[in-house]
């Protein structure tokens, strides 16, 4: 088999987009929720800054306490002030109250909402995603029935790998394996669309959505 990166199939809205992302582009679909991924990514842009902003903040106040410490004159205290000013939107807040300081409520606020478009329009995209899902997954199932047929002894064999290399059929049996990777991973994105709704009629699609091909194994179509 093909070594492959796993794909998270839990029911959070984030791991979702991810997860099907990532396989509609080995799947070679990686369009199709490029609106939500960008939001997630826009998400992460938002806190990595929020907290690069706040890191800077702590660091000019721990300086100017510096700078008080140091000193041996008059105390410019209008430049502490502004230090001061400067630096509470971001470090500011009320002991026993959860809430952030202002800045970076701000953008603790604007990456929720980020991440919560994104799985909104995950919800509404999947629909669209099927028939895309389907045409792929016949497309797999017709380029594996079109393989040179195997040797019975391939499969008998403890090493069929082994065996296929022998008897001049390493290629076709790679072949096999990649299209059965393939025919899974269109499986998964089902799964994953399938959690992302229920559909707008109330119900969600049936199980057996996939091909009217039988695959030939037995697999998450059921055929």
């Amino acid at each position: 088999m093909v070594d492959r990166e796993p794909v998270a199939t839990s029911a959070d809205p984030i791991a979702m987009v991810l997860g099907l992302g990532l396989l509609l582009e080995r799947l070679g679909l990686p369009g199709e929720l490029a609106a939500s991924r960008r939001l997630l990514k826009r998400s992460e842009v938002l806190g990595e800054a929020g907290r690069a902003a706040q890191m800077a903040a702590g660091q000019r106040r721990a300086e100017a306490t510096r700078e008080l410490l140091a000193g041996d004159g008059e105390v410019d205290t209008e430049a502490l002030a502004v230090v001061v000013r400067e630096t509470d939107v971001w470090l500011a807040f009320t002991p026993g109250d959860p809430k952030p300081a202002p800045a970076m409520g701000v953008l603790m606020d604007a990456a929720r909402m980020a991440r919560g478009h994104a799985g909104a329009m995950l919800t509404a995209s999947a629909p669209g995603i099927y028939p895309k899902l389907q045409r792929v997954a016949a497309e797999t199932v017709a380029a594996t029935a079109a393989l040179p047929k195997l040797p019975a002894a391939i499969w008998s064999a403890p090493d069929p790998a082994l065996v296929a290399v022998r008897e001049g059929h390493a290629e076709t049996l790679k072949q096999m394996w990649v299209l059965s990777d393939r025919y899974d991973d269109c499986h998964r994105a089902g799964r994953i669309c399938r959690q992302a709704l229920p559909w707008r009629t109330g119900r969600r699609p049936p199980r057996r959505w996939m091909s009217s091909a039988r695959c030939g194994r037995r697999c998450a179509c059921g055929s």
